[in-house]
């Protein structure tokens, strides 16, 4: 199991982002958003 951060700063951004990932690797978890500054991010945990 691996974790991925991700930074984004809109919605699409993020679901764009999670779409492409969906295709290629088995994601497990999601967590909250978190924010700090300009950017979000998430960890993802993926297969």
């Amino acid at each position: 199991m691996s974790k991925i951060i991700i930074s984004y700063q809109t919605v699409e951004e993020r679901e764009q982002i999670i779409k492409t990932l969906s295709t290629g690797v088995k994601i497990k978890k999601i967590s909250k958003p978190y924010r700090k500054g300009l950017y979000k991010r998430i960890y993802i945990d993926i297969d």
